[in-house]
């Protein structure tokens, strides 16, 4: 089956914060995964933001988001 998601779909940060919270929403409604395992889908995506935006240093920062 072909995607209809264009590949060349450019992104801000806000926008991906955005999309990211809407997908977190989305893990809670389904009730598949436990909460921790929401937390540890959504936290990792939330630090690399945070490393794009230049708001985290893995060298020197506190790991979590």
């Amino acid at each position: 089956m072909a995607s209809s998601i264009d590949p060349e779909r450019r992104y801000t940060i806000r926008q991906l914060y955005v999309e990211l919270a809407r997908y977190h929403q989305m893990l809670e409604e389904t009730g598949h995964h436990p909460r921790s395992t929401i937390e540890t889908y959504v936290v990792h995506p939330v630090r690399f933001l945070r490393w794009l935006s230049g708001e985290y240093d893995p060298r020197h920062s506190d790991p979590w988001p």
